[in-house]
């Protein structure tokens, strides 16, 4: 956020806030450890810590249901889908897509679309930005913003897409990074936040994202079937640490710490950060 906004003034107060409340409490608890960490510059004594992932079953969300007309539609073009899901906002660096997806349409494959997945009302300046680079791009006509959409749309896109491609640079979990994965769709995502936490040894994890480089590990991952299938497979690896067993676990050990006061191995004790 620019330092005159009105979000820039009221996340600064929130995060001075955390600094009068933390000492109140007993155990923090965070979906990730990113979200836990991030607390540690308003700590002022080690709190013990817990992160419990939230539950991804790739079976459910394969059964889930999903608008059949629009994937008989998408696949009917018989050309590449490129997606993205996520809310339109700054940190969601939705223009780095749009300019990547741009290369590949010149460079690569003029028989690709770019789907842009989520709320348009969040943040009006920056989608009248989005729709001022589109116009300038030779691939405008080929990139989809979809606004807001019911979850079995959602569910359709996430089924035609050969890659998700994300440029986010703050994810506080990455939760369509997951559904992505759970899906059997490639993962190439910018390693920023909490989104190396969440892929783990899964998808494509992009520490210096170059337009061009980009565009090219998109085209070899859609290209070279046994590199997809080898992704594919560590992605649905790596939803095993997501499981509702595992969340199981952590959360009894919330409740045993809270009851007891007795440490289990999977409490960490959180440092503050001067």
């Amino acid at each position: 956020f620019s330092h005159d906004s009105p979000a820039y003034r009221t996340t600064s107060g929130g995060y001075a806030q955390l600094g009068d409340i933390l000492d109140h409490f007993d155990l923090l608890v965070g979906d990730s450890q990113y979200n836990i960490q991030s607390l540690a510059p308003y700590l002022t004594r080690p709190l013990p810590a817990l992160h419990i992932y939230p539950v991804i079953d790739p079976a459910k969300i394969k059964e889930h249901p999903y608008d059949k007309s629009l994937v008989d539609h998408l696949r009917s073009t018989r050309q590449v889908n490129i997606l993205f899901v996520g809310r339109i906002a700054r940190n969601k660096r939705q223009d780095r897509l749009m300019e990547v997806f741009d290369y590949y349409y010149r460079q690569v494959n003029r028989h690709a679309h770019l789907w842009l997945v989520g709320n348009e009302n969040g943040d009006p300046a920056y989608r009248a930005e989005l729709e001022q680079l589109r116009g300038s791009l030779v691939s405008g006509d080929n990139i989809h913003f979809s606004g807001k959409v019911k979850d079995e749309e959602t569910y359709a896109y996430y089924r035609t897409a050969h890659i998700f491609l994300s440029a986010s640079k703050h994810e506080g979990f990455g939760m369509p990074l997951a559904e992505a994965m759970a899906l059997d769709v490639p993962v190439i995502a910018y390693a920023a936040a909490a989104v190396p936490e969440t892929m783990g040894q899964g998808g494509i994890l992009v520490h210096q994202w170059d337009t061009s480089r980009v565009a090219e590990l998109m085209h070899l991952v859609i290209s070279d079937l046994s590199l997809r299938h080898c992704l594919i497979e560590a992605q649905r690896a790596n939803l095993d640490r997501f499981s509702a067993r595992e969340a199981r676990l952590r959360l009894n050990a919330a409740v045993g710490y809270l009851q007891s006061g007795e440490l289990s191995s999977l409490i960490k004790m959180q440092e503050p950060r001067i």
